[in-house]
């Protein structure tokens, strides 16, 4: 397989500098290609580079990651965003094939995002402009009302409606969802933030 490179784009130096040694450390066959502080070197660095991955901020100074998204002619890459804690963001997130990481990101998480592109680049599914469309209207409609969660498993995201969950139970860094057909779902979300995102 040829190797994957990978290119970073956040407002924040640390935040940038924190991903890149963990990628790193924990995917030292990946290329860091560059990095990016701005919607508009980010557009430079993606045609220049021509990355497998993208780690794309979202709130960035007076711009989002959405602003460089819609600029692009296509998007041949898979996209990972990363966020700070953002409730608006998360409920998009969950009902699109999107990977994300929240700040301060989490190496299990990061390994699990990585792991889940890298699967993906062999078959080439990169996300489509009809997703990322998609996420900037849901961003922009705070006030929808959702009926059906998307749940983070050890086998990847289970979306399910919400009248089907008869409770959620708090275990340490977990949260197990109870399912009226006596089914339990252990999500790797604590249920802090569940409660603070929906």
């Amino acid at each position: 397989m040829e190797s994957i490179k990978a290119f970073i784009i956040d407002d924040e130096f640390q935040s940038r500098n924190l991903l890149h040694k963990m990628l790193q450390q924990y995917f030292p066959a990946i290329s860091i290609a560059g990095q990016a502080s701005t919607c508009e070197e980010g557009i430079i660095g993606i045609k220049k580079y021509d990355p497998n991955i993208v780690f794309l901020d979202i709130q960035m100074k007076g711009e989002t990651g959405f602003d460089l998204l819609n600029r692009l002619p296509e998007i041949n890459f898979a996209l990972i965003f990363t966020t700070a804690f953002d409730q608006y963001a998360l409920k998009a997130f969950r009902f699109n094939a999107i990977d994300y990481l929240l700040k301060p990101i989490v190496t299990d998480e990061l390994i699990q995002a990585v792991n889940k592109v890298k699967e993906r680049t062999v078959s080439a599914q990169p996300a489509t402009k009809r997703q990322v469309e998609q996420l900037y209207q849901d961003i922009k409609s705070p006030k929808k009302i959702y009926d059906k969660i998307a749940i983070p498993t050890g086998e990847g995201f289970i979306v399910i409606p919400l009248n089907e969950i008869v409770y959620c139970h708090a275990d340490s860094n977990y949260t197990k969802f109870y399912l009226i057909d006596k089914k339990c779902l252990l999500s790797s979300y604590t249920l802090k933030q569940y409660v603070l995102s929906y």
